[in-house]
């Protein structure tokens, strides 16, 4: 068990740990016979690694934990079907990498989900949660909340405009019904469904705010009574720190 191996709240050595169990799998993969099995393990690794870096890559182990994740998550990607869709879109000097997946027989253009993952989870795992629409005839945009996994920039004031950003991608986009797009965010991922409800209200069919921040979640007593509380099973407050400066190691 990873009690046996963590003695410490120290990131880096959570991350050593739960990588430890996840390189495990990752080796395996490659020699499996059954491509089931290979992805299997491919799964097992991309979330290992990703509890490894989790709640926030606080940390150089942490950093290097979600990274692995990535290439783990990646990987297991390959067994798709329909396949998964890498998209970099150019923003403001940098990118939003998003993952993109369409129903493989639904008459095109397809309506679309603009899945925006929270505090604590990433667009891997909101890609994971949004693989059941595809059934429906549903396509997904799966991207990280700002702040979190490999969103160009921090959370801010008007952090929102990477997400109109995106739309203007998906409008380009003949296989898309641009008239038919909704955003789900979860957790603090619903605090940018929230404002763009408001903002994109235009461009947008719906918005889905599952369990959001509301104003009082940005007031000082909000956090002080959580650093000393058993709600959170995990350190919200370098979590939310993480989103909103360039600190990457906390006490």
């Amino acid at each position: 068990m990873r009690s046996a191996v963590i003695k410490t709240r120290d990131p880096d050595e959570w991350a050593a740990a739960w990588s430890a169990v996840a390189d495990g799998y990752l080796a395996k993969a490659p020699a499996a016979a059954d491509p089931k099995d290979a992805d299997a393990n491919y799964l097992r690794a991309w979330r290992l690694y990703y509890f490894g870096q989790w709640p926030a890559p606080t940390s150089a182990g942490k950093q290097a934990a979600y990274r692995r994740a990535i290439d783990a998550y990646l990987l297991h990607a390959r067994y798709f079907d329909p396949a998964l869709e890498i998209v970099r879109i150019p923003f403001e000097g940098s990118e939003i990498v998003g993952y993109l997946r369409l129903p493989a027989n639904a008459p095109r253009p397809v309506p679309l989900v603009l899945a925006i993952s929270g505090l604590d989870s990433r667009k891997e795992t909101v890609a994971e949660t949004y693989a059941a629409v595809l059934r429906q005839g549903i396509g997904f945009f799966a991207v990280d909340s700002p702040g979190t996994g490999q969103a160009p920039m921090k959370a801010g004031e008007t952090s929102e405009r990477m997400y109109s950003r995106v739309l203007d991608y998906l409008a380009t986009r003949q296989d898309i019904d641009s008239s038919r797009i909704l955003v789900h965010g979860q957790s603090f991922g619903a605090y940018w469904a929230a404002k763009l409800a408001h903002t994109e209200a235009k461009r947008l069919v719906g918005a889905v705010a599952q369990s959001p921040p509301i104003h009082r979640t940005f007031q000082t007593d909000f956090f002080r009574g959580r650093m000393y509380t058993r709600e959170y099973l995990f350190d919200l407050l370098p979590a939310s720190l993480f989103l909103w400066s360039e600190i990457t190691s906390m006490v």
